[in-house]
């Protein structure tokens, strides 16, 4: 039986950021995305901003990739720092606050 994986993603300063209306897509993003494609993982983004936002990048950056529905939740803003241990396996990415081309977090995930 083969593994499913599923990954979840935090947008804000670690896919990219947001500056006004512009969200900035963090280097080699399209690379992690196309490799959790070829895995087939499944992907769920983390952010604490609204739901139009999170759809907003969601539509622009990974919803061309997947024909499966794409569902939005919500949660509490209070989210409790010890769900952190809950996670089968946790990489830490360092933020990525502004425009850095030559940013290469995400190839060593």
């Amino acid at each position: 039986m083969s593994r499913k994986y599923v990954c979840v993603l935090d947008m804000d300063e670690t896919l990219g950021f947001s500056a006004g209306e512009t969200f900035h897509v963090r280097p080699k993003f399209q690379c992690l995305i196309n490799f959790l494609k070829v895995v087939e993982a499944d992907i769920i983004l983390w952010s604490l901003g609204s739901d139009d936002y999170v759809r907003r990048v969601a539509s622009t950056h990974i919803r061309d990739m997947y024909q499966e529905p794409i569902f939005l939740m919500a949660v509490d803003d209070k989210v409790s720092e010890n769900m952190d241990e809950q996670y089968d396996l946790r990489i830490y990415i360092p933020p990525y606050t502004k425009v850095n081309s030559c940013d290469k977090e995400l190839l060593l995930v």
